[in-house]
């Protein structure tokens, strides 16, 4: 009934039909689940002499409230004595949370350079 077929040769007609049918090439289906990587920068923030502890509890307020678990990373704070007025924010996007950080009253200034990875593993360390 049906002879054994070259498999090449049932490639190569399968090739020719599809450009007489004109129909783009089959894409490979990536499987799904796998979210885009997210690209964060690090960002410094001055809070008030002090006030430290209670920019950190407010901060979590304004995370909570406005659903910013996706945009703020992590939180740092570096426990050496001459970064007692900062705070390290790792960011998925700068633009969107700048504001709500900027209403937290002890909140003085939130650098809109990112930090360069080396600094930040600087600051980290000094406090081990």
């Amino acid at each position: 009934m049906f002879k054994s077929a070259n498999p090449d040769a049932l490639v190569s007609k399968l090739k020719g039909l599809l450009v007489v049918l004109e129909l783009p090439p089959l894409k490979p289906i990536e499987p799904p689940g796998e979210p885009p990587p997210v690209h964060s920068n690090w960002y410094l923030v001055n809070v008030r002499h002090k006030k430290r502890d209670l920019f950190l509890r407010c901060l979590n307020i304004v995370i909570e409230k406005n659903q910013l678990n996706d945009l703020i990373l992590a939180v740092e704070t570096p426990d050496d004595s001459v970064y007692e007025d900062i705070v390290l924010l790792n960011l998925a996007s700068f633009k969107a949370v700048r504001t709500h950080i900027q209403t937290i009253e002890s909140c003085q200034r939130i650098e809109p350079k990112p930090l360069p990875q080396a600094q930040v593993s600087l600051m980290l360390a000094a406090s081990s």
